[in-house]
């Protein structure tokens, strides 16, 4: 499907219109690309679901194609965080925007929080990347609750073994403001 691109000419990010899963906060932007600072990495964020569905085009732009990534989709429980979805490791697509998995087949539900997470073997790869127009790396929980009780971290770091465990401890996370500029659609 071809993108509707909603935001102008030099828009940095295809938009899909209402069915977009796009990041949860009006703070954070496009602004190029950056390299993982370790291999075996994986970078996320929080996302709002915006309806009811499934999601399918699960989309990165990759700026540097190099070695192999993992596109997965974590819930927000406090505590274990389980991946209710992961691509496995897979070739890292030729640059621009790509369609990682055309079908996860997960359904989820409008409110419901998730984290995806962009993991890669190596520091070569480059992809774009999202990051606030300020230092912010949680919202205060009064603004941002998650339902089950995760904390308000938006943008994490956790680094692991390639490819990701099926669970791992939200304690074991780390803040970022650089995460990886993800799209998906609901359907």
């Amino acid at each position: 499907m071809t993108p509707i691109n909603f935001g102008g000419p030099m828009s940095p990010v295809p938009v899909y219109g209402p069915d977009s899963l796009l990041a949860p906060c009006p703070l954070f932007q496009v602004t190029g690309s950056a390299v993982f600072s370790g291999a075996n990495q994986a970078r996320g964020m929080r996302y709002i679901v915006p309806k009811s569905g499934t999601i399918f085009d699960l989309s990165i732009n990759v700026a540097v194609q190099s070695g192999n990534i993992e596109v997965s989709i974590w819930d927000d429980s406090p505590t274990t965080r389980n991946a209710l979805y992961r691509s496995g490791s897979i070739a890292c697509p030729a640059t621009g925007w790509q369609v990682i998995a055309a079908t996860p087949g997960l359904v989820v539900r409008r409110g419901q929080h998730i984290d995806i997470a962009l993991g890669c073997d190596n520091t070569t790869a480059s992809f774009a990347r999202t990051t606030p127009a300020t230092s912010v790396t949680d919202l205060p929980a009064a603004m941002f609750p998650s339902p089950n009780g995760a904390s308000g971290m938006i943008g994490w770091v956790r680094s692991t073994s390639f490819t990701a465990p099926a669970t791992f401890l939200e304690s074991s996370l780390s803040t970022t403001t650089n995460c990886p500029a993800v799209i998906a659609r609901i359907a």
